[in-house]
């Protein structure tokens, strides 16, 4: 399913992909999908292969793919598969759910 949430991108920067990235995933300063400890760079809204150059959400807001429920202003953190999920202590903040996740997906302001 293509979401049909409303988003804002800000500033994007281009990275080249290390591994396979789905759409709406975080992903890493390596070009990796993002885990629950590390700091994304930013969010992907197109699929990119291994090797492709690609641009990358870092600034604004990104719809994200979801492992679970998240609501309307709670702090999100990546899971070991760069999807949304709520945070947990331990966990790196990655932004702000800006509404309560549709289906499988989620609108979150970025943070840095």
């Amino acid at each position: 399913m293509i979401p049909t949430l409303a988003y804002q991108p800000v500033m994007r920067l281009s990275i080249t992909a290390n591994t396979d990235i789905p759409a709406f995933k975080f992903v890493d300063f390596s070009g990796n999908l993002c885990s629950n400890t590390i700091k994304s760079l930013g969010v992907s809204d197109f699929a990119a292969l291994s090797g492709d150059l690609t641009s990358i959400i870092t600034i604004g807001t990104a719809i994200l793919q979801t492992s679970e429920a998240i609501a309307r202003g709670g702090l999100v953190a990546s899971d070991t598969t760069g999807n949304a999920k709520n945070w947990v202590a331990g966990d790196e903040v990655q932004g702000i759910a800006v509404a309560a996740s549709e289906g499988n997906y989620v609108v979150v302001l970025l943070k840095h």
